[in-house]
């Protein structure tokens, strides 16, 4: 193993360096800053919303009219109707009563800012982890 390191360590901080470059160069900074820049429009209420109309269109196409312009009744809205009908493909994986619980809970975390930065954070480290 240290031969190894001893033989290719040159290359591999060259490959390093290189990749390091690249990113600045192509991005304008590093990778962290390039990482939160991502996070950050990730989160964003605009990006929260396209989430959300992306979600409602394909659940229930464009058929869906909210009858309120009250933010809490919307939510109060959209909770009933998601778990009026639920996925049919959780239900058949999970059952009824675990997909009800579950979309609760994701609803009740969507609405939490933090809350949704961490789910999108930890969506993203799960991508990362499984293209190594």
């Amino acid at each position: 193993s240290s031969g190894i390191n001893a033989e290719y360590g040159g290359h591999l901080q060259w490959l390093r360096r290189q990749i390091i470059y690249l990113v600045r160069i192509t991005f304008g900074g590093t990778i962290e800053r390039q990482i939160y820049r991502a996070m950050s429009w990730a989160t964003s209420e605009q990006q929260i919303l396209w989430y959300l109309q992306t979600f409602k269109t394909a659940m229930w196409g464009g058929c869906l009219e909210l009858e309120s312009d009250d933010k809490e009744a919307v939510r109060a809205q959209v909770k009933v109707m998601l778990l009026q009908t639920p996925p049919q493909l959780l239900v058949v994986l999970f059952g009824a009563s675990k997909t009800r619980k579950g979309l609760v809970k994701l609803l009740d975390t969507i609405e939490n800012r933090n809350e949704t930065k961490q789910l999108v954070y930890t969506a993203i480290e799960l991508l990362i982890l499984h293209m190594i």
